[in-house]
């Protein structure tokens, strides 16, 4: 049995190895993922630029049909929105087009709630006649409290496979139509 001693001491010591620990581990979720698609940049791009579309393909909106979205007007356009919430969590969502050059580039800016703002940037590269590059890029600073950096330790596996999962869904999207 343990002496209350060495309890004290490890309800002591552990907390501080994992603040110590966690201080040290990246200041941001950097997560890049690319896929080959066997169509043009000018057919791939309408489903990164047109918010409307990525909804349909990305994999988290995967539940889209229990929360309200909205959108502006404006499609494919710098400034067009797309506000998410969903029916069980009280903040609100945000994608945002921030930059955008036809057939080539789109950076999309995520406002998650809560104050954690993030981005992706979405790069389409023909590398030969109707075939593109899709090369992806999320961003998220996760700033200075450890507890927060080491969430972005534990979910960059599961991100990254489900950016995998969606970018196959799309693929398949859009070499069958």
């Amino acid at each position: 049995m343990l002496s209350s001693l060495t309890i004290y001491f490890l309800l002591i010591f552990i907390p501080i190895i994992i603040v110590l620990i966690g201080i040290n581990l990246p200041n941001y979720l950097n997560l890049t993922e690319e896929i080959n698609i066997e169509k043009a940049p000018s057919v791939i791009f309408k489903y990164f630029a047109d918010l409307q579309e990525f909804i349909k393909w990305s994999p988290w909106f995967k539940n889209a049909k229990n929360s309200r979205i909205t959108y502006n007007d404006d499609t494919m356009t710098v400034g067009n929105q797309l506000k998410y919430k969903t029916t069980n969590r009280s903040f609100e969502k945000t994608i945002e087009i921030s930059h955008l050059e036809i057939n080539q580039k789109i950076i999309l800016e995520i406002d998650f709630g809560l104050s954690k703002k993030g981005n992706i940037e979405i790069n389409l590269v023909e590398n030969e006649k109707d075939k593109t590059i899709i090369k992806w890029n999320f961003y998220l600073p996760l700033g200075n409290n450890p507890i927060e950096r080491w969430f972005g330790l534990f979910i960059k596996h599961s991100f990254k496979k489900k950016l995998k999962k969606g970018l196959d869904k799309l693929k398949l999207k859009i070499e069958n139509s």
